[in-house]
């Protein structure tokens, strides 16, 4: 799975499965395992704002999003397709082991505030658990939401500043994800991301 290309485009293209499968995946290994070191009720919250934005007062687990709506399998050539629109160029920069910088260049003009999302991803987080139809066995998981920051872009160019505390979630490997979203919707209009070196 972490080889699989279309699920990176997903991830670092589409920015859909962060806001909320992988969210939701880290409240999932949360109930099974009885732990907390990867949940969080920011991450619950997150998930039923996107709920709530289609009219739903469920939520359940693994939920998937897809461009800010509610997603649900029917081929693998529903993921690979790529939008047409060009909101922008996202990038994203590391100048030392825990401080990222977001840019992004507007290509059109936005109607509000922008704001810059990263979250750090762990793969190969190993739990034992304690309940569910998995009781009694220990998973890997990969794609888990370690954390999750925001920050208004400012400037010219538009530009927010991160530092990313240490916390690798005892993962073997970790990733960073960044998007952007517009005002009070937290639809992605933009997204870019990639491995992370190891720390030693």
């Amino acid at each position: 799975m972490q080889t699989n290309h279309i699920i990176w485009r997903i991830l670092f293209v589409l920015a859909s499965i962060v806001l909320a499968s992988v969210i939701a995946r880290a409240d999932q290994l949360r109930f099974e395992s009885g732990e907390k070191r990867v949940a969080s009720v920011e991450f619950t919250r997150r998930q039923r704002t996107y709920a709530s934005g289609w009219g739903s007062g469920t939520v359940y687990t693994p939920e998937f999003v897809l461009n800010g709506r509610e997603w649900q399998w029917a081929g693998a050539d529903t993921l690979a397709r790529e939008s047409n629109e060009t909101p922008g160029v996202l990038t994203v920069s590391q100048n030392d082991p825990r401080n990222f910088i977001v840019t992004f260049a507007s290509t059109q003009p936005m109607t509000g505030d922008l704001t810059a999302h990263v979250a750090l991803l762990g793969f190969g987080v190993t739990s034992d658990i304690a309940r569910g139809e998995n009781a009694g066995r220990k998973l890997t998981h990969d794609f888990v939401a370690l954390s999750h920051h925001e920050s208004k872009l400012q400037g010219s160019p538009l530009r927010a500043e991160f530092k990313l505390d240490e916390n690798s979630g005892e993962s073997q490997r970790r990733a960073l994800v960044a998007w952007v979203s517009v005002g009070n919707d937290p639809t992605p209009i933009q997204a870019a991301g990639g491995w992370l070196t190891q720390s030693h």
